[in-house]
């Protein structure tokens, strides 16, 4: 009877103990489950990992750490194709212009751009994307080694991630799918912020370039695989932005180039009224300054089955400035109603055209 009373007192101060232990490592606000999750994926990670040093699968090279794999024979590549890039295997490197292929210069490599500048980036890799290591698979129907392709070399996927002075953005620049054409590159350009000759701007830059506040900042792209598991990047590269709102970079687009589908003064006068008053009445931000016609009035039925109107409607751009100084272009549509006989009666706003809105220069 004496031994269970001893069993059951050890029994309670070894769980007095331990939640003691856990209130004191919840310093961080978090859940005694959380913490418990915490620590099991924390030490499920260390030891995959020493199962693959001690496997002798985990290997470095110029740096760059690898799993072997002798299981799938490797892929034609195009090996290193340079001398700057066998010197920044695993770098993505930036300029503001194009980084040639094969013919890089190095005077024209920048550490430090400006808001004014056109981006260009290059990655340089040690492998192809699909003949390279850097996820391994959980499935134990899998082999425990997976490389970049999947189980088939034409499903390589990889994305970049961008991070500003260390946050993550939501903007993935692009996702990248391979082709028989580029499947066995071992360098890829990054267009970050092109010149309009090459790529549009996208709007997505400028917004994080608003975001920020005069002064320098840290950027740096990630060139990651689709999995998990991930060892590495297959690419990084990093460089400070100097931002500055007296030097912001041209969209290459202004209003004044945008095609008229409709030439009508009179009619674009009631239109711009028109929507300056369902600005202030939606209470938008920005002036409407002015209009321009994309297409010409296109006729259709309107409303339920049961009770369908007839009305004609034309879609325009808006042209608007901001407090902030940018100038915005976005799409809408007024119409017009039909009274069985003709189309007549006042204009009136219709409808936004839903992901038109885009940067533009000031005019």
């Amino acid at each position: 009877m004496s031994n269970n009373i001893q069993i059951l007192v050890i029994f309670f101060i070894t769980l007095f103990s331990m939640n003691i232990s856990a209130q004191e490592e919840n310093t961080e606000g978090k859940s005694k489950s959380e913490i418990y999750l915490e620590k099991k994926r924390k030490a499920k990670e260390e030891a995959k990992r020493k199962r693959w040093e001690e496997e002798g699968l985990l290997y470095e090279k110029d740096g760059v750490s690898y799993l072997k794999y002798n299981w799938r024979e490797d892929l034609p590549q195009q090996e290193i194709t340079s001398e700057m890039h066998r010197k920044n295997i695993g770098k993505i490197l930036f300029s503001n212009e194009k980084i040639q292929f094969g013919s890089e210069n190095p005077s024209k490599i920048k550490t430090k751009l400006t808001s004014g500048d056109h981006i260009y980036g290059r990655m340089y890799l040690l492998s192809s994307i699909p003949n390279d290591t850097v996820y391994v698979s959980d499935d134990p129907k899998n082999s425990p080694r997976e490389v970049t392709r999947g189980n088939k070399y034409r499903s390589a996927m990889a994305e970049y991630l961008l991070y500003i002075n260390g946050e993550l953005s939501n903007w993935r620049i692009q996702n990248v799918t391979f082709d028989d054409e580029n499947l066995h590159h071992t360098t890829r350009q990054v267009w970050l912020a092109p010149k309009p000759e090459d790529e549009p701007v996208s709007d997505y830059w400028f917004e994080e370039l608003d975001k920020l506040p005069d002064g320098e900042h840290k950027i740096r792209i990630e060139y990651v695989p689709f999995g998990k598991s991930i060892i590495r990047p297959l690419a990084a590269g990093e460089f400070t932005l100097v931002k500055s709102a007296d030097n912001m970079l041209s969209t290459g687009a202004t209003f004044s180039s945008l095609e008229e589908g409709r030439r009508d003064a009179t009619l674009a006068s009631k239109a711009l009224e028109i929507m300056k008053k369902t600005y202030k009445e939606k209470r938008w931000d920005g002036t409407v300054k002015k209009v321009k016609f994309r297409t010409d009035w296109v006729a259709s039925y309107v409303g339920p089955y049961s009770n369908r109107s007839k009305i004609r409607e034309i879609r325009l751009y808006a042209y608007v400035t901001h407090p902030n100084g940018n100038c915005m272009v976005e799409e809408f549509t007024i119409a017009q109603s039909h009274n069985g006989n003709a189309f007549s009666g006042p204009y009136f706003y219709r409808r936004v055209i839903p992901s038109s809105k885009k940067r533009v220069d000031c005019d």
